[in-house]
């Protein structure tokens, strides 16, 4: 647990990052942090995913959007502390 929990201690201080990963990679990254339970670390990747669609108003993946809005909405009930990190969408 002390490595998940160093893995995710990384991610978070180099949160901004995340906002230039590949899709596929953010995607991957969520689902890992879900089983790990690394709500936070979640929310930052499914957030990088809902702004890289709307900044590039890509209306194809709107459909995608709204499942990454909601998923947001879920997390934000098992986030407590948000260590720093906004806790709204830009």
């Amino acid at each position: 647990m002390k490595a998940y929990d160093e893995f995710e201690a990384c991610l978070l201080h180099r949160s901004d990052e995340l906002n230039d990963c590949v899709y596929v990679s953010l995607i991957a990254l969520a689902k890992l942090c879900e089983t790990l339970n690394k709500s936070l670390v979640e929310n930052l990747c499914y957030r990088a995913l809902l702004n890289d669609i709307l900044d590039r108003a890509c209306s194809k993946a709107y459909r995608h959007a709204a499942s990454y809005y909601r998923k947001l909405l879920s997390l934000d009930k098992q986030i407590d502390d948000y260590r720093g990190k906004p806790d709204t969408m830009r």
